[in-house]
């Protein structure tokens, strides 16, 4: 079964004041931009979506903090499995309303 991502969004995510990446097509898409753009928090926004447990306390995680620190760190993943389109959502905070929808 394969996964294709189709479109990011990022807010509040470490560096990341708010970025969004759309219409990715099949096949290999390739982000590309200046030193300090931000392309390595746009993977660890993707790895935080798919693969932090969403109630951890640990440095990783707070890591994904905004830098200004206004906001909490959202991440809204577009993508197909199969034939079947889904959203996973990120929100993280201090808080204990933090969640993660899929």
């Amino acid at each position: 079964m394969t996964m294709q991502i189709r479109s990011v969004r990022i807010e509040s995510f470490a560096s990341i004041r708010q970025m969004e990446i759309a219409g990715l097509e099949p096949g290999l898409n390739i982000v590309v931009g200046d030193n300090e753009a931000g392309k390595s928090t746009v993977l660890a926004a993707l790895r935080a979506a798919f693969f932090h447990r969403h109630r951890a306390q640990t440095d990783a995680v707070r890591e994904f903090m905004p830098y200004d620190g206004i906001g909490r760190p959202e991440v809204a993943v577009e993508f197909r499995l199969g034939s079947v389109d889904y959203t996973c959502l990120l929100y993280t905070s201090d808080a204990a309303d933090d969640s993660l929808r899929v």
